[in-house]
């Protein structure tokens, strides 16, 4: 890849199989030399360190969604790299007091997309961090 200084936190993207999916985040620039260090750069998210952040910035009991599937995913865990992909699981495996993190896009009512939130007596919240999410349409 060719990237430049402050290109750093840009995620680095597989564009094989479509959909894209991005696996790691870039952290150095430069197209020098990598013997000198001074070449491209990035870190993966197998990266225990960094999957260990990523996954624990929205709570240790947080829920993640997507409503497009991972490609390579080896199951949905409502874990932020193997994401469910329909709202209710997450609803209904997320903890009292829990996150539901939902990625951009519709989650259709025909995709099985309808729940009750609290209807178990649990408190949750819901997060779209970016990007308009609809549920149930």
């Amino acid at each position: 890849m060719d990237t430049r200084g402050a290109n750093s936190g840009s995620p680095i993207i597989w564009r094989t199989p479509s959909p894209d999916f991005t696996v790691g985040i870039h952290t150095n620039g430069g197209c020098g030399d990598p013997v000198a260090g001074t070449s491209n750069a990035g870190t993966s998210f197998e990266v225990d360190a960094l999957e260990i952040a990523i996954r624990d910035f929205h709570g240790s009991g947080a829920k993640y969604v997507d409503v497009v599937p991972q490609p390579n995913n080896p199951g949905q865990a409502g874990e932020v790299f193997r994401p469910y992909v329909h709202v209710p699981d997450a609803v209904s495996n997320v903890p009292n007091n829990g996150r539901v993190i939902l990625v951009k896009g519709t989650y259709t009512k025909a995709a099985g997309n309808t729940f009750t939130a609290g209807a178990d007596g649990k408190a949750m919240t819901f997060l779209a961090p970016v990007g308009t999410v609809i549920i149930g349409n």
